[in-house]
């Protein structure tokens, strides 16, 4: 599911110029809609690679996801996997909640 697809069907609309994906408004969508557990359940990937990046750190905002994770089914080896991958090759291509903004390239400059 798209993270503005989720925003919109469960009626809420994103304000104050934050992104779909911001952590903190994915985590207000679940809590009004399951819409918010199933964009979470389906980044897990996404929250393992913060995790990791949070721990090696020793961040204290590690908690907030240790939490968030704990809520979460367990991650499997194959998620552990895909963040490894992820840390090392990039995100996709695809931006999230770029779309106000203009077209973006792969430098990151806006068209």
């Amino acid at each position: 599911m798209l993270f503005a697809a989720a925003y919109k069907a469960a009626g809420v609309e994103v304000v104050d110029g934050e992104l779909p994906d911001y952590l903190p408004a994915v985590l207000d969508l679940a809590a009004l809609d399951d819409g918010g557990w199933r964009l979470l359940r389906e980044n897990r990937v996404g929250l393992e690679l913060l995790t990791r990046a949070l721990q090696a750190q020793a961040s204290i905002y590690r908690h907030v996801l240790d939490a968030v994770t704990a809520m979460l089914p367990p991650a499997q080896p194959g998620d552990i996997a895909a963040a490894l991958r992820l840390a090392r090759t990039g995100p996709p291509v695809e931006q999230v909640g770029l779309e106000p903004f203009g077209l973006v390239d792969t430098t990151g400059a806006r068209r």
